[in-house]
């Protein structure tokens, strides 16, 4: 694309670094800006594998997939920290399709910004459930809170948590940024997004949370068990390995009174870190068993 053709109507987002005395005469150096930008292109790769995942469509980040999701720098403003980012192909066609993904991005940004992306399942903190204790080496955080998802966060919100704890990690950085805005073009629909120390706080705060999904059950024949943890891991049917956190009550009629290789049932919610794939868990707190008959 001709940069000198550039119009308002091409530009997609704007990406703007304020704040800090030595923007004043300097640029963003490359390492800040690329990894911004970088982050910024993960969470539209998300974006789009999570529309897909909803209609029911196997999507898949191959290279040609990767090249019509593809923003480029199409302009930055003289004198400023603020890059105008517009389609790599630079067609209106391609243009429409990018900002009905950047939509869902932005709202999955914002809950950070108002600090409400998950919420304790009791409203008394000092009574949540907890995870059982594990080892450093496995996927969930020692002894963490399980919360949920607030209202307004969706399960791209979560996804997009290490995208925005790496843009944020740029606040008071090596450029002395105090504030990175995130603003949408004319043909994207979505809120502004303006991250600061405020925010870079908020992500820190909840970084070790573990998410719960949605309740649901899950079935499958015990592998393993573990008597310290009380956690037992199963082979799920038509679906792969998943550790299962029991309680004390369930634990035992599932080590001592199952007939080897029963059929379980288990009802719960699924777990995630920050940052996790939500389509996908191999994690699962469940609060009540079934054993059926072989």
């Amino acid at each position: 694309m001709k940069r000198s053709r550039m119009s308002g109507d091409d530009i997609l987002l704007t990406l703007g670094f304020r704040g800090g005395n030595k923007l004043g005469t300097r640029a963003m150096p490359i390492y800040e800006l690329g990894t911004c930008l970088i982050s910024l292109q993960r969470m539209i790769h998300k974006s789009y594998l999570e529309r897909e995942a909803s209609a029911g469509n196997r999507a898949v980040m191959d290279v040609a997939t990767r090249t019509r999701m593809a923003l480029q720098i199409g302009r930055r403003r003289q004198g400023s920290d603020i890059y105008e980012l517009v389609s790599f192909f630079a067609t209106p066609e391609m243009a429409v399709v990018i900002a009905a993904i950047l939509g869902p991005v932005l709202g999955a940004l914002a809950p950070y910004i108002y600090k409400d992306v998950v919420k304790y399942l009791r409203e008394d903190s000092r009574s949540n459930e907890t995870v059982p204790k594990s080892e450093p080496s496995e996927l969930l955080p020692t002894d963490m809170k399980v919360v949920e998802r607030a209202a307004d966060a969706s399960p791209l919100s979560i996804e997009v948590y290490n995208e925005i704890r790496i843009i944020s990690d740029r606040i008071g950085n090596v450029a002395g940024v105090e504030t990175i805005e995130i603003l949408p073009g004319k043909a994207v629909t979505g809120p502004k997004i303006e991250i600061n120390r405020d925010t870079h706080k908020y992500l820190l705060e909840i970084e070790d949370v573990v998410v719960a999904g949605d309740r649901q059950k899950i079935q499958g024949r015990v592998l393993t068990w573990d008597l310290r943890k009380q956690t037992v891991d199963i082979q799920r049917v038509n679906a792969g390995q998943c550790k299962v956190f029991l309680n004390a009550s369930d634990f035992h009629p599932v080590r001592y009174k199952a007939p080897p290789y029963a059929l379980i049932v288990f009802e719960g919610r699924s777990l995630f870190v920050m940052g996790s794939n939500m389509r996908r868990f191999n994690r699962f707190k469940a609060d009540k068993i079934t054993i059926k008959s072989n």
